[in-house]
């Protein structure tokens, strides 16, 4: 009896190590990212009484800023196309963009990879950090979500706010993916010009 107990907890502390932030593949269930993923989300906007639909999917992978590996995904936010790298502290989701620049006489083609979002692994409220646009994301709370999916506990609702243009309130679940979003974007303060939009998980696919 003593002889299995001590097995029992040799394997429960073989599978806590396993899970720990030393092992990349902790992030990877964290934040689903393999080829054949697939999110449809619920679009809402305020002036709207009819919702629509949007597909999220991660659909191959490829090398971005000469060495990184990363997936492509299809849907995210109102971008076509995507890249997402993971890494044993992070997942970082990028843009590209193509530019001319004059140099010595001549035009020369540039492919740009730049960060758009990032989460930090494991989630922890209170936990915050900052993105490449210089908005501040805060892990605010845990709490319990209802979207046409079904509920979800133990969601993080993350807020991005850059002070002035933004707000951006994210529900994220370790495993499955964003499960709610809510955006407000100011284009001119002035006047009460901007934009605002919810999604919500309708159904997904996680490999």
């Amino acid at each position: 009896m003593k002889r299995n107990l001590i097995k029992v907890f040799v394997f429960f502390i073989i599978v806590l190590v396993s899970c720990t932030k030393d092992n990349p593949e902790y992030f990877c269930r964290a934040f689903p990212n393999e080829v054949g993923d697939h999110w449809r989300y619920r679009v809402s906007v305020p002036w709207h009484t009819s919702a629509d639909y949007t597909d999220v999917s991660i659909v191959g992978t490829c090398i971005i800023n000469r060495n990184q590996q990363a997936t492509v995904l299809t849907g995210w936010d109102i971008y076509d196309t995507c890249y997402v790298v993971s890494d044993n502290q992070s997942t970082r989701i990028y843009l590209k963009t193509d530019d001319s620049v004059f140099s010595n006489g001549y035009y020369i083609h540039q492919t740009r990879f730049f960060e758009i979002f990032r989460f930090l692994f494991p989630l922890q409220t209170g936990n915050k950090w900052i993105g490449d646009f210089g908005d501040t994301l805060k892990a605010e709370r845990i709490e319990k979500v209802v979207v046409p999916a079904g509920v979800f506990s133990d969601t993080y609702m993350l807020v991005s706010n850059d002070g002035m243009w933004l707000k951006d309130t994210l529900w994220y679940k370790s495993g499955i993916g964003m499960i709610k979003r809510h955006k407000t974007v100011h284009v001119d303060i002035d006047h009460g010009v901007g934009y605002e939009y919810t999604v919500e998980l309708d159904s997904y696919q996680i490999h």
